[in-house]
């Protein structure tokens, strides 16, 4: 008894296979590569498979498995550019078992479906087989189209959400707890200190400013003139794509507290500037931060104090 093997069949089998293995590991180890050379390490795994088919030796089950040992090995550098002994047996790890998981996959769908039945038919050259098997090839094609899609919104909506973050400001003995956006577009600065300004739309204001300041704030976006009564207000001058230029009225609060995943950074003394108009026009936040607030990269002091408080 022998078996009538098609070396071009089993290579392109190998080859397809190698590479939704190698998809799927990337995937798991976190690193993105291109197609060509998921393509060169799918050949070459391939390759190594269709030779051990020819090894002389009447067993040769230890060299089989030394062959294809290594080809995973040289997958692996030349795919993933992997380097070291650790990293190396990582991703020989989840290779194997994701080829173990989607192999079994493969066979239960061949085996236990009429899929098997379609495909052996088709290659038979049954025309209503290869219809159905292009359908097939059609539906997945779509599939992997959509799921790509999905998944690059919902990683752009992660980004987005990571944005976000839950504050509580104090001034005048007030709190006041809000939603707000780290805008990287943000680089206002107060003029004479320096410090990085924050904005805030009046609507969240007005809970924490006394009466003559809100009024003072609300008199100068009317009128454009500041009152007595205006004292600690300073002015923050702004350029804007609307708008080619205009001033900002601005206060100092007596702290912000910024939640951040597991802690809760606290600034003290922050220049902040009231909006006229929502700063969202949704309403999902009302308070603007400045990118050099949250970077860590300026001196304690430039943004008042600044102390980090796990929860």
């Amino acid at each position: 008894m022998f078996y009538v093997v098609y070396i071009d069949v089993l290579f392109l089998v190998n080859f397809f296979m190698d590479f939704i293995v190698l998809t799927a590991t990337g995937a798991l180890l976190k690193i993105r590569t291109g197609l060509v050379r998921r393509a060169l390490g799918a050949a070459l795994g391939a390759l190594c498979y269709c030779t051990t088919l020819f090894l002389p030796w009447e067993n040769g089950l230890p060299e089989r498995f030394g062959i294809m040992l290594t080809a995973a090995c040289a997958m692996g550098i030349i795919v993933f550019s992997i380097r070291g002994v650790k990293k190396l047996c990582r991703f020989l790890l989840l290779f194997y078992a994701s080829a173990f998981f989607l192999g079994g996959a493969v066979t239960t769908i061949y085996y236990h479906t009429r899929l098997g039945y379609y495909l052996r038919k088709a290659a038979k050259g049954d025309l209503y087989a290869q219809m159905l098997a292009g359908i097939l090839a059609l539906i997945v094609l779509a599939s992997c189209v959509f799921g790509k899609v999905a998944a690059a919104s919902l990683r752009q909506r992660k980004k987005e959400r990571e944005l976000y973050y839950e504050i509580l400001l104090s001034h005048n003995g007030k709190k006041k707890k809000a939603s707000a956006l780290l805008d990287t577009g943000n680089h206002l600065k107060e003029p004479v200190s320096r410090k990085p300004v924050i904005l805030m739309d009046m609507a969240c204001a007005q809970e924490l400013l006394d009466k003559s300041t809100e009024d003072a704030v609300r008199e100068f976006y009317k009128t454009g003139t500041l009152r007595e009564a205006g004292e600690g207000i300073r002015m923050i001058p702004y350029h804007s794509v609307g708008k080619s230029h205009g001033l900002l009225a601005a206060i100092f609060l007596a702290q912000v507290q910024v939640k951040i995943e597991d802690e809760t950074m606290v600034f003290s003394n922050v220049c902040t500037a009231i909006t006229e108009e929502p700063v969202s026009a949704t309403e999902e936040y009302q308070v603007i931060l400045n990118i050099e607030l949250l970077s860590g990269k300026r001196k304690v002091g430039d943004v008042g104090t600044c102390i980090r408080v796990g929860d």
